[in-house]
């Protein structure tokens, strides 16, 4: 009986990590999607009819992703902290000017300047 309540228990410790690690994943897609509604939401206050496609959005989301692994892959790293912080803005620019200057087209660049007003 002692031998049946003790591989229960590991069984449910085991399955309880790894849930959690399933989730960290999971995490970070949901904050980049949660972001590229907002972004798309700015966007259609600007101009109703500018919003992002299916594909842009998708792709906008996986830059976002990489974005927030870059970041927690910057302060994995070590350092000073000044240092850190400096390359995790880096990182954000460039994602952020990436989906700007890339992926989005002029007209929905306007229509987010016009929404964030």
């Amino acid at each position: 009986m002692q031998f049946i309540k003790t591989a229960l228990f590991l069984l449910l410790t085991i399955g309880c990590f790894g849930t959690s690690f399933a989730q960290k994943g999971s995490k970070i897609e949901e904050m980049a999607r949660e972001k590229t509604e907002k972004l798309n939401k700015e966007i259609l206050a600007g101009d109703a009819e500018a919003g992002l496609t299916a594909e842009q959005a998708t792709t906008i989301t996986s830059v976002f992703v990489q974005m927030v692994k870059d970041v927690r892959a910057a302060k994995k790293t070590g350092g000073e902290a000044a240092e850190i912080k400096e390359a995790q803005q880096t990182i954000r620019k460039n994602a952020h000017r990436k989906v700007h200057q890339e992926i989005m087209t002029k007209t929905q660049r306007k229509a987010k300047q016009k929404g964030k007003e």
